[in-house]
């Protein structure tokens, strides 16, 4: 996906079936998703997601990986 996805105040549950890879944002806050699984693997821009996902392997992941992308 190019550009903002935007699954945020939805009644989804699950993140299954998102896109791999996100060139931008990826909005999923404001959900009743119980997890990070099946969160796209690469997001150039930024993951808003609810702060109880915070500490997740998953969230961690995406830190790692958005420092790694915007070092210079």
């Amino acid at each position: 996906v190019n550009g903002v996805f935007d699954i945020s105040s939805t009644i989804l549950t699950t993140l299954k079936g998102c896109p791999h890879t996100v060139y931008g944002d990826f909005n999923c806050h404001n959900t009743n998703i119980k997890s990070l699984q099946f969160c796209p693997k690469v997001i150039t821009g930024n993951l808003s997601c609810n702060y109880k996902f915070h500490n997740t392997i998953e969230y961690k992941r995406w830190l790692i990986s958005h420092k790694l992308l915007n070092m210079t």
